[in-house]
């Protein structure tokens, strides 16, 4: 990983290692370690793509566990814009395959990369200083959602949805218990 690219896990817990450019070439965008886990992220495009690498970066992972004994757990992440069902029973088998790490693969949806690595559990959701508006909290309790929102809460990432709450852009006139 180059010292210009932020890392995607940055909480103080974990350090972003140098990634060899064959690892990048195979799509790691990076690999961490913490206290307790080494953890490998790979972005591909297409579920195909993961069916068509993943014992080959099981192998990389391998080597990284080699080098660092049984102490910790290892993880091999990868994140696709969406999965594709047609590759569903291959990927299933994939991810139920635990020897050498567990493999876990996470939908991106429009998300941020940081967002949906929140979706496996390994990184804490970080606080924000931000807060709601008083009036925004209050018209939610009083009249119920904005019909916006509720919009919103099927299709948009939790950060998207925050940001327009801080910012009450959503039409208080249309309310769920109207």
């Amino acid at each position: 990983m180059s010292a210009s690219q932020e890392a995607l896990l940055d909480s103080g817990e974990w350090k972003s290692l140098e990634l060899a450019k064959a690892l990048t070439e195979l799509g790691f965008k990076e690999v961490s370690v913490s206290l307790y886990a080494v953890v490998g992220i790979v972005i591909v495009s297409k579920t195909q793509t993961i069916i068509e690498i993943w014992a080959t970066c099981q192998a990389e992972m391998l080597t990284f566990k080699k080098g660092m004994g049984n102490a910790k757990d290892f993880y091999l992440i990868f994140i696709v814009p969406e999965i594709d069902g047609v590759y569903a029973s291959s990927l299933e088998k994939i991810l139920n395959d635990t020897f050498v790490c567990r493999k876990i693969c996470i939908e991106q949806q429009g998300r941020s990369l940081k967002e949906a690595l929140r979706d496996s559990g390994l990184t804490a959701i970080s606080e924000s200083n931000k807060s709601i508006p008083i009036d925004v909290v209050e018209q939610i309790t009083n009249e119920g959602f904005p019909k916006g929102l509720i919009t919103d809460l099927g299709s948009r990432s939790a950060e998207a949805i925050i940001q327009k709450l801080i910012s009450n852009t959503y039409e208080p006139n249309e309310t769920s218990k109207s």
